[in-house]
């Protein structure tokens, strides 16, 4: 009898996954969207303490919990902020982008002082110098 060997370098597309949208709107009502996807599965359970850990502030702060925030450029302007919004959690099939599983981001965010984050993101990014602000920075208006 022989014994398969599987390959554990390679993607599994099938793999379970969970995806987290994020929304972030700063402070002249411009957008913007992403994603991040944990391993494993998210239980009922879980998205219920995601919601729970984000409830009663503005959203979250993805630096508090190792995700990068959304920004239309490297510059800070005054309308930019560090505060997101989660607006879906979703299992799909493919490799996640985050090495965590879906749980373990779920407890980073329940332990997560957002407001100190939001503290720390101020202090690490300072506000773009005048010459800098006149730059296209990726925001359109829309009409």
């Amino acid at each position: 009898m022989t014994s398969e060997r599987h390959d554990t370098t390679t993607p599994d597309p099938l793999a379970k996954r969970v995806r987290v949208d994020l929304f972030y709107r700063d402070g002249s009502n411009y957008k913007l969207s992403g994603s991040t996807s944990f391993a494993g599965r998210a239980s009922p359970r879980d998205v219920l303490r995601l919601q729970d850990a984000i409830k009663g502030e503005e959203g979250m702060v993805p630096t508090a919990v190792g995700l990068s925030c959304l920004s239309f450029s490297t510059g800070r302007t005054e309308d930019d902020h560090p505060w997101h919004n989660v607006v879906g959690v979703q299992e799909e099939f493919g490799e996640p982008d985050d090495r965590r599983t879906f749980s373990a981001f779920v407890d980073e965010c329940a332990k997560a002082d957002w407001n100190a984050a939001a503290a720390r993101w101020e202090y690490e990014t300072p506000l773009s110098s005048e010459d800098d602000d006149e730059e296209d920075d990726g925001r359109e208006t829309m009409q």
